[in-house]
C-alpha cells in the first residue's frame, strides 16, 4: 500500500477536503480500537515459550524429597516403612550373580497401623539407578534373613534384606518403596 503524504490543507497536490476525511478517517479507526475487546492470550504459546530445549545435566547435590536411611514414613494407610541400611556389594556366598552384575541389599522394616497390615511384600521395593532406570529385588540373594511376605496385625512388625543385583561398581541413587504410599530413600549414588 503507498502512503500519501496530505498533510495540512493548502499543501502541494492536497485538497482541504482530502486532508480532513484523512483525519476523519483516522479519528474513527482510533475510536474503534478503543472500543474493541482486550486480546486473548494465547496458552500454547506461553507454553512453547516457557519450554526448555536445553539438554539435561546431571547434578551431584542429593535429592531433597528423598529420606535418609534410618528415616521412617507413613503410609496412607497408616503403616510405617523404613529402609535402615543399604549395603553393596554384597558377597554372594554359594550364589552367584548374573555376569557383570553384583548383589547389593536394602534392609527394611514395615510395622502395621492399627488395622494391620493386609500383605507386606519385599515386591513392594526396588532400586532407582543414576541414569533414573529401575530395577526390581532378586528373588535369591545372599544377605538373609531376607523380607519375606507376611500379613501384620495391628502394631505388629517384620523385618528383613531385600537383595537386588546391580550392574558391577554402579550405586543405585534410590531405594523406592511403592505400596498405598511411594517413599524413597538415598542410597549414596548419582
Amino acid at each position: 500500500m503507498r502512503r500519501h503524504d496530505h498533510g495540512v490543507a493548502g499543501a502541494a497536490g492536497a485538497s482541504p477536503r482530502r486532508g480532513l476525511a484523512g483525519l476523519a478517517g483516522l479519528a474513527a479507526a482510533t475510536a474503534l480500537a478503543a472500543c474493541a475487546p482486550p486480546p486473548v492470550e494465547r496458552t500454547d504459546l506461553v507454553v512453547e515459550a516457557t519450554t526448555s530445549t536445553a539438554p539435561a545435566t546431571s547434578t551431584t547435590a542429593p535429592d531433597p524429597a528423598a529420606l535418609r536411611l534410618g528415616q521412617r514414613t507413613t503410609t496412607s494407610e497408616g503403616n510405617d516403612v523404613e529402609v535402615t541400611a543399604f549395603v553393596q556389594p554384597v558377597s554372594p556366598g554359594a550364589l552367584q550373580p548374573d555376569r557383570g552384575m553384583e548383589f547389593a541389599a536394602a534392609e527394611a522394616r514395615i510395622c502395621a497401623g492399627p488395622r494391620g497390615a493386609r500383605r507386606v511384600t519385599a515386591e513392594s521395593f526396588r532400586i532407582e539407578m543414576a541414569d533414573g532406570t529401575t530395577r526390581g529385588r532378586s528373588f535369591l540373594g545372599p544377605k538373609e534373613p531376607a523380607l519375606t511376605q507376611a500379613r501384620l496385625g495391628g502394631g505388629e512388625c517384620v523385618r528383613g534384606w531385600v537383595n537386588f543385583e546391580v550392574p558391577e561398581g554402579e550405586r543405585p541413587a534410590h531405594v523406592v518403596f511403592q505400596g498405598s504410599s511411594v517413599a524413597r530413600w538415598r542410597a549414596g549414588g548419582r
